[in-house]
């Protein structure tokens, strides 16, 4: 479904958070130490500042969750199930056991463990979702943004304080959804504020901002990952991606369309649900290649992610096309009737 309109911008942070994210995948340590924590201290919050951009609470809250449940838990299922049907095929039919030994219990994975055997980064969608939902409740019980904030950072503190306890750690990352909100909160703001539109007067300014906003990650970033429960203090889960985040925005506002990050970016969802899978074919290939040509040298991470980026610009096309109902191209559960 093609959209009118889009931010360029938009697609641009998107697709650059989700190419670290693909990055980060074929080797945790594929930048050196300082860059690996300046990155991760705002890829991930990045991703939900930008949902939050787009937050609206649509006719109601029924048609809000369809709405949700179309764009992220839609995809979610069906990202997670090819998953599974690709390895499984994969395991039995070709002996592939360089993909990981089939279990079949990888079905379950969702209501048995909090990290999936095969397509972990999926937990985003959950959370996502989870973030959406809370969000829309908590703008009803709490209309007045002060006490509204207060109560969002009370419920991150309390998530971040108590995320060993098993009330948290668990498959449907709770404790990830209340940490992550104040991140989704803070794309909503900036949306009601008005300074998601380009050619606001201030904009220019942005391209002062990448200098001195780099140096100071350099040096007082702190890992973040809300997945595996790794935060930095609690001042710190927030103060620095905030400012990384801003930052980047007002940057990001100037920047023209790059085709291939921007493209990546604007179908971000299914590079999301199939990198994984991209990165071990690509792996692979490369694995055959460079014991062919180049006896058996080791295979260098950035030729597989150059792979890996190059396989899922081939493969955005084919599966927008092909389940355009299951990539959130276009709904597939429709309005409900309304009654007379």
């Amino acid at each position: 479904m093609e959209k009118k309109n889009r931010l360029v911008y938009v697609d641009f942070m998107k697709g650059f958070c989700i190419l670290l994210i693909v990055a980060f995948h074929i080797d945790n340590d594929i930048f050196p130490l300082r860059i690996n924590l300046m990155l991760q201290s705002f890829r991930i919050p990045m991703y939900y500042f930008l949902s939050g951009m787009f937050f609206k609470q649509y006719d109601g809250f029924v048609d809000f969750v369809r709405r949700k449940t179309n764009n992220i838990i839609v995809p979610y299922v069906f990202f997670m199930l090819l998953t599974c049907v690709v390895h499984c095929v994969m395991w039995y039919a070709f002996s592939a056991s360089w993909m990981g030994e089939w279990e079949w219990s990888s079905f379950a994975d969702p209501v048995m463990r909090r990290y999936y055997h095969y397509n972990t980064p999926l937990w985003f969608l959950i959370s996502l979702f989870e973030v959406n939902v809370l969000y829309y409740v908590l703008l009803q019980i709490c209309p007045k943004r002060l006490g509204r904030y207060a109560l969002i950072m009370l419920l991150a503190f309390v998530a971040w304080y108590f995320r060993k306890f098993p009330i948290f750690n668990n498959p449907m990352f709770l404790d990830t959804a209340l940490m992550a909100m104040p991140y989704f909160v803070l794309g909503s703001e900036v949306k009601s504020a008005g300074f998601i539109a380009k050619n606001k007067k201030w904009d220019k300014w942005g391209l002062l901002v990448i200098v001195p906003l780099l140096v100071l990650l350099y040096f007082v970033s702190s890992k973040i990952n809300l997945l595996i429960q790794s935060e930095p203090k609690f001042y710190r889960l927030y103060v620095v991606p905030f400012v990384a985040i801003l930052g980047l925005f007002w940057f990001s506002k100037n920047m023209p369309k790059l085709p291939v990050i921007t493209f990546i970016g604007r179908y971000s969802i299914v590079v999301l649900g199939t990198h994984i899978l991209m990165i071990k074919f690509m792996m692979r290939l490369a694995e055959m290649v460079s014991s062919v040509m180049f006896n058996g040298a080791e295979v260098n991470n950035w030729v597989v992610y150059a792979m890996v980026v190059g396989s899922e610009m081939v493969l955005i096309p084919i599966m927008i096309r092909l389940f355009p109902k299951f990539t959130a191209q276009e709904e597939l559960i429709k309005p409900f009737a309304q009654k007379q």
